[in-house]
């Protein structure tokens, strides 16, 4: 699968939602197939949209993208519509042992997906980086941009590229790092892979863009920071972040489980209001 795809991420958000809609209430079921068929959800994997009708409930995006895919605003938080991506925790298991002496990055090869800067800031702050994912050899400007800007700098020590990575290679690399670079140059509206790090314990330093600042807090599941400079200046202080806090959050504010009982909310609101 191509990491970073925001169709993609629409997909697994639905089905992560409908398998845990029953379990959040008895008739969730129900009710999303009564909302749905009163309000008319409407899709366009296109643009990675999703909303319902004339309220605008925005599901599977966060504050900021919504604004930025839809043009509508809307605050952060479960009660106004905003419902973040969710993972399925069973499959997020917090690691207890001690990470190891790595960094980790992970996704599709492409300049908004920062892994030069990743790179940039490893080097600069002494520390091993692994990278994983897809370099897209069938695009031009892809395969250019890897061959220029990151292949020079991987020497199979500090600097180490593994390739794409399966599910259980993704747990692993993740569950096992010391923290995770996210030096994102776009405004990202699902940014799965840092609930993705977050949810096995793994603490994230990422760029303040797109929905970025809604998932991670600052000093408590990573930190949030601006430029390479200031991610450089907080890799030394990731050891401050409580790993089994940062799974904590993510179980009780981003799993798939409180996605489904947010969008239960939601769709109930609507039914109420018919």
């Amino acid at each position: 699968a191509q990491f970073g795809a925001d169709h993609e991420r629409l997909e697994y958000a639905h089905r992560s939602a409908l398998g845990e809609l029953g379990r959040a209430t008895d008739s969730g079921q129900r009710h999303l197939q009564q909302a749905v068929g009163r309000h008319v959800a409407r899709q366009d994997l296109g643009d990675a949209r999703l909303h319902v009708g004339a309220g605008e409930q925005v599901l599977g995006l966060g504050e900021a993208g919504a604004e930025r895919l839809l043009g509508i605003g809307v605050l952060a938080g479960g009660d106004d519509g905003a419902v973040h991506l969710g993972v399925p925790m069973a499959q997020y298991r917090f690691q207890p042992n001690p990470p190891d002496d790595y960094f980790a990055w992970l996704g599709r090869f492409a300049p908004d997906k920062g892994p030069h800067l990743a790179i940039a800031a490893a080097k600069q702050a002494g520390v091993r980086l692994i990278l994983a994912g897809i370099v897209e050899h069938g695009i031009k400007e892809s395969a250019d941009y890897f061959r220029d800007q990151i292949e020079p700098f991987i020497d199979g020590d500090q600097i180490q590229f593994v390739g794409p990575a399966n599910m259980e290679q993704k747990l692993r690399l993740l569950g096992h790092a010391r923290g995770f670079l996210n030096p994102i140059t776009w405004e990202e509206p699902g940014a799965t892979v840092v609930i993705e790090a977050m949810a096995l314990g793994c603490p994230v330093i990422g760029f303040a863009r797109g929905v970025v600042p809604e998932l991670i807090l600052h000093g408590e599941t990573g930190f949030l920071v601006h430029n390479v400079e200031e991610m450089v200046q907080h890799i030394p202080r990731i050891g401050e972040i409580d790993r089994l806090a940062t799974h904590t959050h993510v179980d009780r504010n981003l799993s798939s489980r409180a996605m489904a009982e947010k969008y239960v909310a939601i769709y109930e609101q609507l039914i109420e209001g018919r």
